[in-house]
């Protein structure tokens, strides 16, 4: 399912300039902006602050808030437990004019990570998307991503992809340009015919930019067991 803006960015007003949804239209002239999505599988609700300053509230696992528009800069991220002030992590990170990111809290709990990633995408063109693929489960193993257009057959394939693999390979964080349209996604571990997971209908709408990504424990059931996630960008 594609997340819409689910919590307003709060208390920003000293940090960022404003805060818009993802189908908003962007300011003229695009300062910087950035994304933050709750994707540590086992952490209770969270506060994030943003340089110090309480900027979300109490946000569930799978939580992602839109873009929010800041002027350029360096930004430190803190995460805790809802109402607590200590810190599962704390992380710096340097944000260009004119660029956009998406900000992940991924990994279990008592190893949670915080990784800014460029969303560097472009308009497609009428019959057109891009999309890429992130694997934050922080349990599996290395496995590969098929992607078929149920209408055209296309395949598209991404092999070898390993948890927060981005962070060490910069293509893999890179969007793709497919065609438009329905697609069915599977993943196998490497050497396996057999699909350990299948998403059976993809939409995928013309002129838009996504990124698919993996969250929760590979083996495990329930609210943190392993699934998937799709943010439409703004386009």
């Amino acid at each position: 399912m594609i997340k819409r803006l689910n919590y307003l960015l709060v208390a920003l007003s000293a940090v960022l300039l404003f805060s818009c949804s993802k189908n908003d239209t962007p300011p003229q002239p695009l300062p910087t902006a950035f994304f933050v999505i709750q994707a540590s599988p086992d952490a209770p609700n969270t506060d994030v602050y943003i340089n110090s300053q309480l900027s979300l509230q109490n946000i569930p696992y799978g939580t992602d808030t839109g873009y929010a528009y800041a002027l350029p800069g360096n930004y430190e991220f803190k995460v805790a437990e809802t109402g607590k002030t200590t810190y599962y992590v704390t992380k710096a990170f340097s944000f260009d004019t004119a660029k956009l990111y998406s900000v992940y809290f991924i990994d279990s709990a008592s190893r949670m990570k915080a990784v800014a990633v460029d969303d560097n995408f472009s308009t497609p063109n009428v019959d057109s998307v891009q999309i890429r693929y992130l694997d934050f489960s922080p349990n599996l193993i290395v496995h590969n991503v098929k992607f078929t257009n149920t209408t055209t057959s296309q395949v598209y394939e991404e092999t070898g992809r390993s948890f927060n693999d981005q962070a060490t390979n910069t293509d893999r964080q890179k969007f793709v340009t497919l065609k438009a349209g329905t697609y069915k996604v599977e993943f196998f571990l490497i050497g396996s015919g057999t699909p350990f997971k299948t998403i059976d209908a993809l939409e995928l709408k013309s002129q838009k930019a996504y990124t698919l990504y993996m969250k929760g424990f590979y083996n495990t059931v329930g609210t943190s067991g392993l699934n998937h996630a799709v943010i439409q960008h703004l386009l």
